[in-house]
């Protein structure tokens, strides 16, 4: 006995429907120099932030009266450098959380653009024994009639560009040392950044190289062929 189209149809919209969403991979890199770090001797080295994301995450939350929205565990990897140290986020324990306002009424007057992502637990460089708690946090605020963000209800497909936010740009790595209630609180921050050319996963880099290889082939043997 054979299903009758009707059935078929609506057995693939129920399986569809079961499916996950589909991961849209965005990623960005975001640089600028160290004009703050709480004394420990970084200040003009350069900062440098790489993520990747998921574009397709939908809001924990989104408010239209307050054109807000909040989204979690969008982050499938992130590095922090600066000069020679660098920090990486462990997928496994660490989250995430974006912040987006699309001439958002909340709080300011005249209305405003914001973007606020927050990353924590990272691995890497310990400038201290007991060092513990690494975050890292980027803010962006704009109350100029430019608009940085097209929507608040969906992440952007696109980096998001700095140069858009023209009243505030803050990108700060910071991190406790001792206990994290009475320890001191460490902050490397650059408050003028912007999107840098992004480093090319190991595997896309292994695939130009190899792209790189076929080419020199190729020509090498034309030149043969014409001598």
């Amino acid at each position: 006995m054979t299903l009758r189209p009707t059935l078929l149809m609506l057995a693939a919209l129920s399986l569809g429907s079961a499916l996950p969403a589909t991961a849209q991979t965005v990623q960005a890199t975001y640089a600028g120099l160290v004009d703050d770090d709480s004394g420990l001797g970084l200040v003009g080295q350069t900062m440098s932030v790489s993520m990747v994301y998921d574009a397709s995450v939908a809001p924990d939350y989104a408010f239209a009266n307050t054109r807000a929205a909040g989204f979690t565990d969008l982050l499938q990897s992130m590095t922090v450098s600066v000069g020679a140290l660098q920090w990486t986020w462990q997928s496994s324990s660490g989250g995430s959380f974006l912040s987006l306002e699309d001439d958002a009424p909340r709080f300011f007057t005249p209305v405003e653009d914001a973007v606020v992502l927050d990353a924590y637990d990272f691995a890497g460089t310990d400038l201290f024994p007991d060092t513990v708690n690494h975050s890292l946090a980027v803010y962006l605020y704009d109350h100029t009639n430019a608009d940085g963000l097209a929507d608040y209800a969906t992440i952007p497909s696109q980096p998001i560009d700095p140069a858009r936010f023209e009243d505030g740009q803050i990108m700060e790595f910071s991190f406790t040392v001792g206990d994290p209630e009475l320890g001191d609180i460490y902050r490397i921050s650059t408050h003028a950044f912007g999107l840098a050319a992004p480093v090319p996963e190991p595997g896309t880099l292994a695939m130009w190289l190899a792209g790189v290889g076929v080419l020199g082939s190729l020509s090498a043997r034309r030149l043969r062929a014409g001598q």
